[in-house]
């Protein structure tokens, strides 16, 4: 019984502590400061809120308050002893008199350096005593050396003189041997020719030793689908001469693929219709960082479409990268259209890439005779547009073939001058009434995130929308949405829009690097307007597939189901994509 009695007392004991303990760590306190009258005036100008703090961040505070002090010229103060009693905290402080600056010099051959980080004598007078400024400025000079041909630069505080609180300096700076740029060193299998890599990493032979390119390397080098950067570079000094060596493997980045889709046909019922659709693309032609591109689809019996594309960097030996191509699209007897571009990039920071770009387009129609006696112009129009544009694109990846975390950005907006053309055979008469010259402009986004949620399981989200506006739009002027890159559960462009968002969810689950389970919710919005017609819809799709690698390439396996307005959610619908990919 006593025993029983004994634990039960101390259980209401410990209950009883600890609810004080936390009644206090929530209470309202002051702080009092113990210290002298002209240091308690100093202290007025640093008020601390208690409220809700316990010890812990009480002592984070005061040493806040300290440093404060100390940017202040208070360089002894400091507190002595805290106490903690409820409702209060009671702290004795000694500040001591305030330092101050009262000249920092720096030697005249040295003053050419510093005018360029910013400093000015004046600034260095007279004025509270502020270390971390100080120290901070000692910084800045020999960051800039280092970006500027002089990595062994070193600068230390001389003749330094305390007289009544007042500090007096020289600032000893010296700049070491003019470092240049030597040569870059590869190390592992991977083909890629060091001259490409000079122009890439902004490393040139001669050129004054840059730390700050050398660190910015290895992210840039990240953004190479065709390397494997196995470690950050290392920088060997010989001769006043800079080697910069990477470890770079090599990774089966060119690709061939092709596409098989089952898909119910339309035109006849109980019928499939095969579609199909091939990939090739070269990156790193002869090592120097070029691709080439082609792809080819049978969208429907009588449409196709074909796409070329060449890209070319550093062009002339600049940090300037173009790229040119064509497409054409031939919708079944209905358009043709074909597509022109060029676009000159820059690379903007480690994962940027600023560009300008021109297009020249064109539409025409195929067949006219359903069109003879047309009292209006119809949805389809013959015409000729040339736009000029700004894009901006940003790609930070782990891994940019498997991401499985970061981010990608892709936006950009162009106008220019529509001419719409007379097609011989349709009556004159429909074009008198409309504007020949028309001011057209586009702007297109992509944001697309890749989080792991945890080793295994990998949440992608993904954001795409466009839009074109124009006075006068027709059918052949639109995007084409649909299709397993863009809205799953639909055919390949099947919907057209003048405007449309696609968000995408998708989760996998990881079974190796490679290889990998999903399932996908594909949400949308389109919409177009043209002079006799207006659709807007909000079709979505979803389904799962699965990716994996084999010993001769990646197979791919979708199966997808969409509803809009016109059809529902039905198995009689749905979409079964196949796809190989095989790297070289």
């Amino acid at each position: 019984m006593y025993s029983s009695l004994t634990r039960l007392f101390i259980a209401f004991g410990l209950m009883f502590y600890v609810s004080l303990v936390a009644s206090m760590a929530q209470e309202q306190r002051q702080v009092e400061f113990i210290a002298s009258e002209a240091d308690l005036e100093v202290l007025k100008k640093y008020p601390i809120s208690l409220q809700g703090k316990d010890s812990l961040a009480i002592w984070q505070l005061l040493s806040d308050v300290k440093i404060d002090l100390h940017r202040s010229g208070y360089l002894t103060a400091g507190f002595d002893t805290v106490h903690f009693f409820p409702g209060l905290v009671r702290v004795h402080a000694w500040l001591g008199k305030p330092y101050s600056l009262a000249r920092l010099t720096i030697e005249e051959e040295s003053k050419p350096l510093f005018n360029k980080i910013g400093y000015r004598e004046r600034f260095y007078q007279k004025k509270p005593f502020n270390q971390h400024e100080v120290a901070a400025l000692m910084e800045k000079a020999i960051t800039y050396s280092e970006n500027n041909g002089y990595p062994f630069a070193s600068l230390t505080m001389r003749d330094v003189q305390v007289s009544d609180n007042q500090i007096e300096a020289v600032l000893d700076y010296s700049s070491g041997p003019l470092i240049t740029f030597d040569s870059i060193a590869i190390e592992g299998n991977a083909k890629i020719k060091p001259r490409f890599l000079h122009t890439l990493l902004r490393l040139n032979p001669g050129e004054p030793y840059d730390e700050s390119q050398v660190n910015a390397a290895f992210s840039r080098l990240k953004t190479l689908p065709y390397v494997k950067v196995k470690r950050p570079p290392t920088v060997t000094f010989q001769n006043e001469q800079a080697i910069v060596s990477f470890e770079l493997e090599a990774r089966k980045s060119n690709q061939i693929d092709g596409i098989i889709g089952f898909l119910p046909n339309e035109a006849q019922d109980r019928k499939v219709l095969l579609t199909g659709e091939f990939n090739l693309h070269l990156q790193n032609l002869m090592g120097t960082g070029k691709s080439l591109m082609v792809q080819w689809q049978k969208l429907k019996p009588l449409s196709q479409y074909l796409e070329l594309q060449y890209d070319h960097p550093n062009l002339f030996k600049t940090v300037l990268d173009v790229s040119g191509g064509l497409n054409l699209l031939k919708e079944d007897t209905s358009f043709i259209n074909r597509t022109f571009n060029l676009s000159i990039a820059h690379r903007a920071g480690k994962y940027g890439k600023l560009r300008f770009y021109t297009q020249y387009k064109t539409g025409n129609l195929i067949a006219t005779a359903q069109y003879k006696d047309a009292i209006r112009l119809p949805d389809l129009a013959d015409f000729k547009l040339t736009v000029y544009g700004l894009g901006y694109g940003l790609v930070k990846l782990d891994d940019l073939l498997w991401p499985t975390a970061g981010y990608t950005l892709s936006i950009d907006a162009d106008a220019g001058n529509k001419r719409i053309l007379r097609n011989s055979g349709l009556d004159e008469r429909l074009y008198q009434d409309i504007t020949r010259n028309n001011l057209q402009v586009s702007a297109r986004l992509s944001v697309a995130k890749f989080t792991r949620i945890t080793n295994r399981n990998i949440l992608l989200t993904r954001l795409q929308g466009a839009l074109t506006a124009s006075k006068r739009l027709f059918l052949n002027d639109l995007y084409r949405v649909g299709g397993l890159n863009s809205l799953r559960g639909f055919n390949e462009n099947f919907f057209f829009a003048s405007e449309y968002l696609v968000t995408t969810i998708e989760k996998r689950f990881l079974m190796s690097q490679t290889s990998y389970l999903l399932l996908f919710y594909d949400q949308s919005y389109i919409h177009y307007a043209l002079d006799n017609k207006q659709y807007r819809d909000y079709p979505l799709g979803l389904g799962a597939g699965i990716n994996f690698e084999t010993n001769g390439g990646i197979f791919t396996f979708v199966f997808a189901v969409g509803k809009n307005q016109e059809q529902g959610l039905s198995l009689n619908y749905s979409k079964i994509h196949f796809g190989y990919i095989s790297r070289f």
